[in-house]
C-alpha cells in the first residue's frame, strides 16, 4: 500500500515537472518576479526558473488515514491473522455494510495520534520513506519538490469523492486534515496528538506542516494558553492553527447567526466569520474533535 502511494506521488510530480514548463507562457508573474532575488538580473520570470531558489511545494493530507489503514492491515492480517486480507478488502468494498463487528474491531486498534510506540514508529517510517523517495524529483523550474503536510479545502472535497478505506472510513467521509488524527478517533488529550506529530522528523518538511487544534473556550485561561503554545513550539512543530470555541456556541451561531456576527474561526488556511460559512462548512467545523487541556 505504501509503495503504491509513493508511486502515485512520484507520477504526479513527474507530470507536473513535464507539463509545468508551459506555465511561463500561460500565466507569468512579472510583479512577483520583480520582488524575487535574481529574476531581474537574469531577466527571467520566476515561473521560468529565474529565481535564486525554485522549490515546489508537495502538500499532503490524509496522513492519518494512510497510517491507520496500514496499522489495521498489519495488525489484523499479518500479526494476529484474525482476518485475511481478502476479507478486509471485501468489507471495505462493501462500505463496511454487513461487517459491523469487524468495523468495530478496526476502531479499537492503534492509530495516529494515540502516541503509542507502534503508531509513532510506523508514521515516522512512512514519513521518512515518502521524503527519501521524492528527493530525486525535479520540478518545472529545475528545483526540488518540498514535502509538506497542509491543505486548504481538499480534505473535504476529495473525501466526499473517495470510497471507504481500511481505517474504518466510509464512502464520502472526510479525510484527515494535514497532520491531524482521523475524525474516526476522538482523542481527548491534546498532548497525545502533539507528541505523535512531534515523533516525526519535521526538518524534512521544508514545505511546511501544520496541526489544527480546537480547544474549549471554557476553562482555557491566558496562562494555560501561553503554556500550551510554548509546549507546541518546544516540540519543534511548525504551524498551529488554533481555535478556542465551544460546541454549544457553534450550534447556537448556526441557529441564531444574528447573535454571533463577531465569531471568527480558523477554517483551513483561512479565517472567516462562522455565520458566513456555507452549511456544509459549518457542519465540518462543528464535527471537529474538541480537545481537553
Amino acid at each position: 500500500m505504501s509503495d503504491n502511494i509513493i508511486k502515485a506521488v512520484r507520477e504526479m510530480c513527474e507530470t507536473k515537472g513535464r507539463n509545468g514548463v508551459v506555465w511561463p507562457k500561460a500565466n507569468p508573474s512579472p510583479f512577483f518576479s520583480a520582488c524575487m532575488s535574481d529574476c531581474l538580473e537574469k531577466r527571467q520570470d520566476y515561473t521560468a526558473g529565474g529565481g535564486r531558489y525554485n522549490p515546489h511545494a508537495l502538500p499532503m493530507f490524509g496522513f492519518a488515514n494512510i497510517i491507520d489503514s496500514l496499522l489495521v492491515i498489519r495488525k489484523l492480517c499479518f500479526e494476529t491473522k484474525r482476518h485475511s486480507l481478502a476479507e478486509l478488502l471485501t468489507a471495505v468494498r462493501a462500505n463496511w455494510h454487513g461487517y459491523d463487528p469487524l468495523w468495530a474491531e478496526v476502531l479499537t486498534l492503534p492509530h495516529f495520534g494515540d502516541n503509542t510506540p507502534e503508531s509513532n514508529a510506523l508514521a515516522q517510517r512512512f514519513h521518512d520513506d515518502l521524503y527519501a523517495q521524492t528527493r530525486d524529483l525535479v520540478n518545472e523550474r529545475g528545483g526540488a519538490f518540498d514535502l509538506g503536510y497542509w491543505v486548504y479545502r481538499e480534505f473535504r472535497f476529495w473525501g466526499e469523492k473517495m470510497k471507504a478505506t481500511p481505517d474504518g472510513r466510509h464512502d464520502g467521509d472526510l479525510l484527515a486534515q494535514s497532520l491531524n488524527p482521523s475524525r474516526l478517533r476522538r482523542i481527548s488529550e491534546v498532548t497525545s496528538t502533539i507528541n505523535s506529530v512531534a515523533a516525526l522528523d519535521l526538518t524534512k518538511c521544508s514545505g511546511n506542516s501544520l496541526v489544527n487544534i480546537l480547544l474549549p473556550v471554557n476553562g482555557v485561561s491566558l496562562q494555560l494558553l501561553d503554556q500550551f503554545e510554548r509546549a507546541f513550539a518546544n516540540s519543534k512543530l511548525q504551524m498551529l492553527q488554533l481555535n478556542c470555541v465551544s460546541r454549544e456556541e457553534l450550534l447556537d451561531a448556526r441557529n441564531h447567526p444574528e447573535k454571533h456576527q463577531d465569531l471568527i474561526v480558523r477554517v483551513c488556511g483561512f479565517s472567516a466569520k462562522f455565520v458566513a460559512l456555507s452549511p456544509e462548512w459549518q457542519e465540518e467545523f462543528i464535527s471537529r474533535n474538541t480537545y481537553a487541556l
